[in-house]
């Protein structure tokens, strides 16, 4: 889990963007989508517990990763 958060969140991380929700090149967007793609959608929100839990695991973990010095990389 913490690695699927850790590649969405990435480019806040390094500034490249405020708001992972709204990076276009960030595989959340399509995993939360209906979609077609290659991506194992439906074994990762199996993972954090479904859709719902997959947006709220991601702002949880995010939140947390933003504000501390000590990151998911540590």
């Amino acid at each position: 889990m913490q690695a699927v958060v850790y590649i969405h969140a990435n480019a806040v991380r390094h500034n490249i963007i405020k708001d992972f929700t709204i990076w276009k090149w960030s595989s959340y967007h399509i995993i939360l989508s209906d979609s077609f793609t290659n991506l194992l959608r439906e074994e990762v929100l199996a993972l954090f517990g479904g859709k719902q839990q997959f947006i709220k695991t991601h702002h949880e973990m995010s939140t947390f990763y933003y504000k501390n010095t000590i990151s998911i990389e540590e």
